[in-house]
């Protein structure tokens, strides 16, 4: 995650989505990563891990915002 703005941004909650071929989803989960804050230009690394992953598995996705409130 890096900050590209000129001002201090909160991380908020990241989703995961997990899509077949033709977007349709598959799985989807959410986490927080230990840094909660980021200043100008400022970056912070993430990793999230699922025990397992569809088959069909095709695009994985990390959003920003809830992909519930986001239709």
């Amino acid at each position: 995650v890096i900050n590209i703005s000129n001002g201090a941004r909160d991380i908020p909650e990241l989703y995961v989505l997990i899509s077949d071929a033709d977007k349709n989803m598959l799985k989807s989960w959410s986490f927080t990563i230990e840094t909660r804050h980021l200043g100008p230009g400022e970056r912070a690394s993430f990793a999230s891990q699922t025990e397992e992953i569809p088959t069909q598995a095709a695009n994985a996705s990390v959003l920003f915002t809830n992909p519930s409130e986001n239709r």
